[in-house]
């Protein structure tokens, strides 16, 4: 164990190993391990990248320069990290750039610069396998090609940052979440016609609770998504209807949401704190729906 990684402040990424996986995967914060836990009794175990410090630095090599953001805070920090549909290719992103590698050896394949004019924030794979989606500073939307790296169509679904987007392949919507409280469903059209942000679908929070979303989940089925906010508390919708099922709150007391994920074994959704505390909610068609199933924490793991 690194005594680095025993803050209690290290969830920023989270997500089940697979579909059907019965392990948790969380990225801390710093030091580049990477925790394994048990899905149903969180026994924790490590795992360090042989190849992650090395893919950091070359992720950010002249790229600050190159696009202008250089000044930005942190923009050596990686913000998304994940497999392609192929499982071969790995995919970064970082403030100013998206990184593909290769995943069996951890070397640089492609690098996608200048993707936007503001710091990119989110990260999500296109309306195909040849596109990818990511979301910026200043509240938009915006799909690229990965074979020529160019902007095929964008919109502008939110006020503040994008906080998250995901593409759902069944629905072919794309959920995101803005640090501005709203949560839009926009339907990616066929082909290369453009984005029509007028239609997207609204997602509300209580009236008259002023919200800051931090991430976003949207379940296997595509029929529930969530959002997690600045308060401790977790929002989860209808995808298809718009309606709010339930705002969950409790457990994590008034600490930041960092990381969702849904937990298709368990009819539960993980949520992760900025304070290291991990709670498990009942789904339906659980007659205990958004209730706690069990809280735990990881500095105790």
């Amino acid at each position: 164990d690194d005594p680095q990684d025993r803050d209690g402040a290290v969830m920023v990424g989270f997500a089940l190993e697979g579909p059907q996986s019965d392990r948790v995967v969380v990225a801390p914060t710093r030091g580049m391990a990477v925790r394994f836990f048990d899905a149903a009794g969180f026994s924790r175990q490590h795992l360090r990248a042989r190849n992650a410090a090395a893919m950091q630095r070359a992720a950010h090599a002249d790229a600050a320069r190159e696009t202008g953001l250089d000044g930005f805070a942190d923009n050596r920090a990686l913000l998304h990290l994940g497999l392609l549909e192929d499982a071969l290719t790995l995919v970064t992103m970082t403030a100013f750039a998206v990184r593909t590698w290769d995943a069996a050896t951890g070397r640089p394949v492609r690098e996608y610069t200048r993707l936007s004019d503001a710091p990119l924030t989110a990260f999500s794979r296109g309306s195909s396998e040849r596109r990818f989606l990511v979301g910026d500073h200043a509240g938009r939307v915006r799909e690229f090609s990965f074979l020529s790296g160019s902007l095929l169509r964008e919109c502008a679904p939110h006020a503040g940052e994008v906080v998250a987007v995901h593409f759902c392949a069944r629905t072919r919507l794309i959920v995101s979440a803005g640090w501005d409280g709203s949560v839009a469903a926009l339907v990616a059209p066929q082909g290369g016609h453009p984005f029509n942000a007028d239609l997207a679908t609204r997602f509300e929070g209580p009236k008259g609770v002023a919200l800051e979303l931090t991430c976003l989940a949207v379940a296997p089925a595509e029929d529930l998504v969530t959002a997690g906010s600045t308060n401790g508390s977790v929002l989860v919708w209808s995808l298809l209807e718009g309606r709010r099922e339930a705002v969950c709150s409790g457990p994590h007391g008034t600490a930041e949401l960092s990381a969702l994920a849904f937990a298709p074994g368990l009819d539960a959704l993980l949520a992760a704190d900025a304070q290291g505390r991990i709670v498990a909610w009942a789904l339906p068609p659980s007659a205990a729906k958004f209730t706690p199933l069990f809280v735990c924490d990881q500095a105790d793991a």
